[in-house]
C-alpha cells in the first residue's frame, strides 16, 4: 500500500501546480522550485517499463484467451494504464517546466 501511495503522489506531483514548487510542509525547501530531474528521473525509469509490460501482457492475454478478458488481463490494463498515464504526465511536466529562451535582441 505504501508503494501505491507513493506512485499516486508522484503522478499527482506531475499534474498539479504544487509539483513545480516545494510545498509549505517541506521546511527548508518551501517555496523553492522543484528541480526538473527530481520528479522526471524516477518517472522515465518506471513509466516505460510499466507501459510496455501492461501493453505486452494484455496482447498476450488476448492471444491466449482468444478474446476473453481474464483476471490477468485486468491486471495488465492496470499496469499499462498507469504506465501510459505516467508517460503522458511526464511529457506534460517537461513542456510546462522547460526553460524559456531570453530575448537577446534589444530594441
Amino acid at each position: 500500500m505504501v508503494g501505491v501511495g507513493l506512485a499516486v503522489f508522484l503522478l499527482l506531483g506531475l499534474v498539479r501546480p504544487w509539483g513545480m514548487v516545494f510545498p509549505r510542509w517541506t521546511l527548508w525547501l518551501a517555496g523553492h522550485r522543484v528541480p526538473r530531474f527530481l520528479p522526471l528521473a524516477p518517472v522515465w525509469l518506471i513509466a516505460p517499463t510499466l507501459a510496455l509490460y501492461g501493453t505486452g501482457s494484455l496482447a498476450y492475454a488476448f492471444f491466449t484467451e482468444y478474446g476473453v478478458v481474464s483476471l490477468g488481463a485486468a491486471a495488465s490494463i492496470a499496469f499499462g494504464g498507469y504506465g501510459w498515464a505516467l508517460c503522458i504526465a511526464a511529457v506534460s511536466y517537461q513542456i510546462r517546466t522547460r526553460p524559456s529562451c531570453a530575448d537577446t535582441a534589444s530594441p
